[in-house]
């Protein structure tokens, strides 16, 4: 039997599967907006609680606007995980981009899973082209890219050695 959301016709010996329409509501309200209207509606908000949604919403302001709106569906205590674990921190742009051009010439060469002149354009375009690239995309081309990109780079991130710098890549998308 067919599950309650779906309906079945058979055609040629196979079911074909037809969906009921669904709306989507695309406003998406920001965190710092959820988390301050739970605040007030706490009684006796917990300061830590409050100083928790201020390093929230201060580490997704710094995020860039070429990427996706975040889920609504991720709540406090995911965020405060997620920001915790640095899924949501960059290195500098000029950074990124060399690690990206790494990404394209290595990589992208050998498996072009997507369009890479469309994406680097919504990279280098920042303002215009809001909110098309996922974190967890970026996150995994960064460290997929680190592997042949210059040392002095991954040095001018912070990072001492190749090996440190993927494996800050890798656990940042792994959490993404």
């Amino acid at each position: 039997m067919p599950h309650s959301i779906c309906s079945s016709t058979r055609r040629r010996g196979r079911p074909k599967l037809t969906f009921p329409d669904r709306t989507v509501d695309n406003s998406i309200p920001s965190l710092e907006q959820n988390n301050h209207s739970r605040l007030s509606t706490l009684p006796g908000a917990n300061p830590a609680y409050s100083s928790g949604v201020f390093k929230v919403s201060q580490a997704l302001s710094h995020l860039p606007a070429y990427l996706k709106p975040l889920p609504t569906h991720l709540g406090f205590e995911e965020n405060t995980y997620l920001v915790a674990k640095g899924a949501y921190t960059l290195p500098e742009q000029s950074i990124v981009e060399q690690i990206l051009q790494s990404y394209a010439k290595w990589h992208h060469s050998l498996m072009p899973i997507l369009d890479i002149d469309s994406f680097l354009r919504h990279i280098a375009a920042d303002n215009i082209n809001q909110g098309k690239i996922s974190i967890l995309l970026l996150q995994a081309m960064l460290y997929t890219g680190a592997a042949h990109v210059d040392i002095a780079c991954l040095r001018r991130a912070g990072y001492n050695d190749r090996h440190a710098a993927r494996s800050a890549f890798y656990q940042k998308a792994r959490v993404s």
